[in-house]
């Protein structure tokens, strides 16, 4: 399972939300990385996905990822994102896009 949490508000998720669909449209469908606002979880403690729960001790910074069990939290640069998913991804990446 891989997710991404992002909130309102959140200037790197922005920049997360941004390049996410660049890595997903050279992902394999099964393994691409699916985005959940985690905004209502957070204020109103509304579950919109069973991850939530299991994940819930780990969401003090945003955006958080959570791809095959690795945890990556708080915001960085989209560079450094790019160069965190190409690495980690680079077996699966249908070809070189970042």
């Amino acid at each position: 399972m891989r997710f991404m949490f992002i909130r309102n508000n959140c200037n790197a998720c922005l920049e997360y939300e941004r390049v996410l669909p660049m890595v997903n449209a050279f992902l394999p469908i099964n393994n691409q990385i699916v985005s959940l606002d985690n905004s209502d979880f957070e204020d109103y403690g509304i579950v919109t996905h069973p991850i939530q729960d299991a994940l819930s001790g780990h969401f003090d910074s945003y955006p958080l990822i959570y791809l095959d069990g690795v945890i990556l939290t708080g915001g960085t640069t989209k560079e450094v994102l790019q160069t965190f998913w190409k690495r980690y991804l680079k077996d699966e990446l249908l070809m070189d896009i970042l």
